[in-house]
C-alpha cells in the first residue's frame, strides 16, 4: 500500500482521504496509506493534481501482484484458475 504525507491528500475527493485515513488507523502506520483497488487507484490518479504522485501511485498499483509475500504467487493462483477454467469448459464439451 502507498503511504505518504498529508500534503498527498490535497486535491483528492473527500471520500478517498477518509478511506486512505481508515486504512491509516487499521494498518497503525505513521503516514495515510490507501489499498491499490482499481475504483480508487483511477479516481486518485485523476484526482491528484501533482504528476509525481499520479505516477508513483500508478506504478505501485501496476506492479501490485508482482511481490509474493506470505501468501501464494499471485502467478500460481493464476495459473490454477486457468487450469480449472479449462478443466470445467472440457466437461461441458467446449
Amino acid at each position: 500500500m502507498p503511504a505518504g504525507k498529508e500534503s498527498d491528500l490535497v486535491g483528492l475527493p473527500d471520500f478517498v482521504i477518509e478511506c486512505r485515513r481508515a486504512c491509516w488507523r487499521r494498518k497503525r502506520a505513521g503516514t495515510p496509506v490507501s489499498t491499490l483497488s482499481r475504483s480508487l487507484t483511477r479516481r486518485s490518479c485523476n484526482s491528484l493534481p501533482r504528476p509525481d504522485l499520479r505516477e508513483k501511485r500508478f506504478l505501485a498499483w501496476q506492479s501490485r501482484g508482482a511481490n509474493g509475500g506470505d501468501n501464494r504467487q499471485p502467478r500460481q493462483i493464476a495459473a490454477e484458475t486457468l487450469a480449472l477454467r479449462e478443466e470445467r469448459a472440457s466437461l461441458l464439451g467446449y
